[in-house]
This record gives C-alpha cells, structure tokens and sequence, in this order.
C-alpha cells in the first residue's frame, strides 16, 4: 500500500516535468526549425534579444510554478533559441550581459563558499570522490554518443564535455538557500566545478593534435 502510494506521489510529479521538458524541447525546437525568422517577426523586435528574453524568462517563471528551478526552463529556453536562425545574433547581442553580469555571479558564488570546510579530511575525500564521478559520468555519456566519429574524435568531444558549469552552481545555490544541502557539501559542488574546468584545456591540445592532424598544423 505504502509502495502504490509512493508511486503514485513520483508519478504526479514527474509527469507534469516531464510533459513540460517534452514540449518545450521537441515542440519549441520544431517551431523554430519551420519558422526560423520567428525571433525577428514580431513587431516590437528590430533584433532577436528581446522576444529571447522573454522566452527565457517566461520558461523559467512557468519551470518554477511546476516546482523545476527556474534555471531549467532557461536552459530549456536556450536549447530552443538554438534552433533559430538569429542564433547568432542572439549570441552577439547577449555577450555585453553576460560579461557585465558573470563576474558578479561567480563573486557571490565564492562568497558563499566556506574554506574552513576544506580542512576536513573527509570533505577532501569527498571532493575527490565527486569529482572523479563527474568526470567520468560526462566523459563515458559523451563518448558513447559521439562514438560514431571515431575513437580519437570521440575522446575529443567527451574530454571536451567534462567540465562542470553554472547550472550546477545555480542549482546547489538553491539548495544551499533552501537548507536541503550543508554548506560543506555546497562547497564540494563549487570546488568539484571548478577542479572539472581546469583539468580540461592541458589535455586539450595533444587530444586535438591525435584527432584532428590538418587543423593542429595550421
């Protein structure tokens, strides 16, 4: 009885999620591929910035309302934005923003990281522990889906794939904010990204040069 009824709790939650992953994804994405101007139809919009604002924040308000964090319908809103052709435009438009408002993101981030919490052996451990699953976990995902490109090419994309971002650091933020993770596991998370980005781009050039010889020349 405990079990139906557990079952039925995951089930009225994950399929609200999963429904909303499924429209925007394959729905948004196949909207922008049939109407690629679609950005740049409206009326109020000379450029792409500001119809992609608002689906980006529209998606990330409703993610919230159906209990995601709104970092997902974001991201979501991205994946979509991707499918048209002013993505490039977009990405133009977008960098001044992201160069304004990135080092304020990541200064708040180091902000709330304790490095008291790193005196501690088993954190040490555990920092190593999480960050040779990431690794592995994106590296082997990765690979196994770019295989089709050969072997060395494959090694390629999923060491390029390792590093761990913002999405992360945006999600352990929330859960740091809500209680539901210790500050000691926060700064795992924080320190497990920032280990995954700088152990990527020393491996990158000898990979490049095995798998790709002609631009490694040039």
């Amino acid at each position: 009885m405990i079990r139906t009824i557990a079952m039925l709790v995951f089930w009225a939650l994950a399929a609200p999620v999963a429904a909303f992953i499924g429209i925007v994804v394959i729905g948004g994405t196949g909207i922008l591929r049939t109407r690629r101007p679609l950005l740049t139809d409206p009326r109020f919009a000379d450029t792409p910035f500001l119809p992609g604002m608002i689906l980006m924040l529209g998606l990330a308000a409703l993610a919230a309302q159906i209990g995601l964090a709104a970092i997902i319908g974001a991201f979501l809103a991205g994946m979509v934005v991707g499918e048209s052709s002013e993505r490039h435009a977009l990405e133009t438009e977008t960098a001044p923003v992201a160069a304004f408002f990135t080092p304020f993101f990541f200064g708040f981030v180091g902000a709330q990281v304790d490095p008291a919490a790193f005196s501690s052996v088993s954190t040490i451990g555990l920092l190593l522990a999480i960050t040779l699953l990431a690794v592995a976990a994106k590296f082997a995902g990765s690979f196994l889906g770019a295989i089709g490109a050969g072997r060395r090419r494959a090694t390629l994309i999923a060491w390029g794939m390792v590093p761990r971002g913002e999405v992360e650091i945006i999600v352990a933020g929330l859960a740091l904010t809500a209680g539901a993770i210790k500050p000691d596991l926060y700064a795992v998370i924080v320190g497990m990204v920032a280990i995954t980005a700088l152990i990527v781009p020393p491996v990158m050039g000898p990979l490049v040069r095995r798998a790709e010889p002609a631009i490694a020349v040039r």
